[in-house]
């Protein structure tokens, strides 16, 4: 008598069948997984509107207005909000919120927040920001400037965003406005 059993043939295309979905599956999900971790180039250029805030009588809620004109050393607050076209995002809004301390390196430097929306008004960028002036000013009143974005989150199709970002600007003190011309990456 034989000891052989034989093993049904569905069961055995049922085990194959099932084999090959997990192996589908891993794929797609490896896929996803690569594509969620790859960078997409950033580069725009903004135009902003400046807002120098002296005293803490001309600061709003919700910011870091007094903590950067009261402190140790203390600095001077500064908004800037505009508008610019990027290469693969479309059109953002830029707002930055930061403390100039006069004292730091030989012209000063930054440090703040940002936040890039688009006009939908749900996605959007976030994180912070790190600059430093690269020359005193001029006597027309143009001064340039540079530093670093650190995206840090984001929402809508920025949901859970990272990336770096650096930017190099000129302000012209007599207008208020100022110019950022802004490149890195963004990685979803």
């Amino acid at each position: 008598m034989s000891r052989h059993t034989s093993f049904p043939r569905a069961k055995l295309w049922q085990i194959l069948f099932t084999l090959i979905m997990l192996a589908t599956c891993s794929a797609a999900l490896m896929a996803n997984r690569a594509w969620a971790d790859e960078a997409t180039p950033f580069k725009g250029n903004f135009t902003v509107a400046v807002t120098f805030i002296p005293n803490v009588s001309g600061c709003g809620s919700g910011d870091n207005c007094i903590a950067c004109l009261t402190g140790n050393p203390p600095g001077f607050y500064i908004e800037a909000q505009g508008i610019g076209d990027t290469s693969k995002q479309g059109t953002l809004f830029l707002k930055i919120q930061k403390c100039l301390n006069p004292a730091a390196s030989a012209f000063g430097s930054y440090q703040g927040v940002f936040t890039m929306t688009a006009p939908n008004g749900t996605d959007s960028l976030t994180g912070t920001y790190i600059g430093k002036n690269t020359a005193g000013g001029n006597a027309y009143g143009f001064g340039a400037f540079n530093g670093d974005l650190k995206i840090t989150g984001g929402n809508g199709k920025f949901d859970d965003a990272h990336g770096h970002l650096h930017f190099t600007a000129v302000a012209d003190s007599n207008t208020g406005a100022a110019f950022y011309a802004i490149e890195g990456e963004v990685f979803r």
